[in-house]
């Protein structure tokens, strides 16, 4: 059964006021909180069978009933944050003050079945329950990158890597993309209150908002429809819709290296079935693409300014669309990046309302995935 808002919010109302407290009688529970009696002693007992809050009998000095009182226990709570890039897996266990007592990179062998990479990602859990079995884990966020991962049968697999760890450890559990965890956490960081995009490009363009310091769920639907709106460039190949403009068609990553052998008269087709990872070689191309546009080679160069244009085309687009006020945006080439200042400000004759975000590693986004589960737990969402 769900529990509604009221009851969600009576509960946190009597956590937060424990944990403030540090030790707190049930009678000062009951005249802080205005809980009635009921509801504080059933509460109450349930964050006691958490192991988040204790109970103690106090004897009353004048005779009578013993008094109850309920003690913090809130340097038990732990969260975890899993995050998938690729086929290596991170593991970050926090506390509920964000200091970090447990974290394991793995590398997934790519033979690996699902099963088996469940089973490895419950060794670590149990391992760091084992390490400090006082710990209580309240939540699992995990979050897994689209751009470089979304070929991949681990990737496939996380919605049924959140269901398996829900149900084992009995906590709430939820996935999320690494675009929206890192959003999310920028938005904490600038203190940013009105609706914030994140816009990303790989094998698809990704969207991620964060509205009212909460992530926008399901923008998977946005996606799709934006993926056939029509900008300026065209196409090598008709998008299966039947147009030519489609963004899907001539801003993601492969769709650019296309673009790119094209304008050098070279058969893309032909090369990536030559190279030894054909799965990997247009990925690879893309990095080397902007290398070779860095050090002034004529195509490169021009794909770099083609793509300023349309990052700029997409941003005046999903700012109507979505009324958002903060863009952020994941590259950080500067050729593009200028391009990009110039149709901006061309087509809106306003400057640029974009920020920049680097994120280097992939233990920023594990730290940043633990860090939305350790909010929900303290915020009881």
């Amino acid at each position: 059964m769900v529990e509604n808002n009221k009851i969600i919010n009576k509960k946190l109302r009597l956590r937060t006021t424990i944990f403030s407290s540090g030790t707190i009688s049930r009678q000062e529970l009951i005249r802080n909180t205005g809980l009635n009696t009921r509801s504080v002693i059933a509460y109450a007992d349930e964050l006691c069978k958490q192991g988040i809050i204790s109970q103690s009998k106090e004897e009353n000095p004048h005779g009578g009933r013993p008094s109850i009182h309920y003690h913090s226990c809130s340097e038990k709570i732990c969260c975890a944050g899993i995050t998938l890039l690729r086929n290596v897996l991170g593991i970050i266990v926090v506390d509920v003050n964000s200091w970090i007592l447990f974290s394991k990179m793995l590398t997934i062998p790519e033979n690996a079945s699902i099963t088996e990479m469940i089973t490895l990602v419950f060794r670590q859990i149990e391992e760091f329950r084992k390490q400090f079995p006082d710990k209580v884990l309240m939540r699992i966020a995990l979050s897994r990158n689209p751009y470089s991962s979304s070929h991949s049968k681990f990737f496939t697999a996380m919605p049924e890597l959140t269901l398996a760890l829900s149900k084992h450890f009995a906590v709430p559990a939820e996935l999320y993309k690494s675009s929206e965890v890192i959003l999310l956490h920028q938005i904490q960081r600038s203190n940013i209150t009105e609706p914030s995009v994140l816009l990303s490009s790989g094998d698809e363009i990704n969207v991620a908002m964060v509205e009212n310091g909460q992530i926008v769920p399901a923008m998977h639907h946005y996606e799709r429809k934006l993926a056939h709106c029509q900008f300026s460039a065209r196409s090598l190949e008709k998008c299966y819709c039947g147009k030519w403009h489609c963004i899907c068609n001539t801003m993601t990553t492969l769709a650019t290296v296309r673009r790119y052998y094209h304008l050098k008269g070279q058969d893309f087709s032909a090369l990536q079935a030559k190279a030894p990872n054909p799965d990997n070689f247009y990925q690879e191309c893309y990095n080397n693409l902007h290398a070779r546009g860095d050090a002034g080679e004529a195509a490169a160069r021009r794909i770099q300014e083609e793509r300023g244009q349309l990052w700029a085309e997409l941003i005046c687009r999903v700012k109507e669309d979505l009324h958002a006020k903060h863009v952020f945006i994941s590259f950080r080439n500067r050729v593009t990046y200028q391009k990009l200042e110039q149709a901006y400000a061309e087509l809106t004759g306003e400057a640029l309302p974009i920020q920049a975000v680097q994120v280097n590693h992939n233990a920023d986004v594990i730290c940043a995935t633990a860090s939305i589960a350790r909010i929900k737990v303290l915020s009881n969402s």
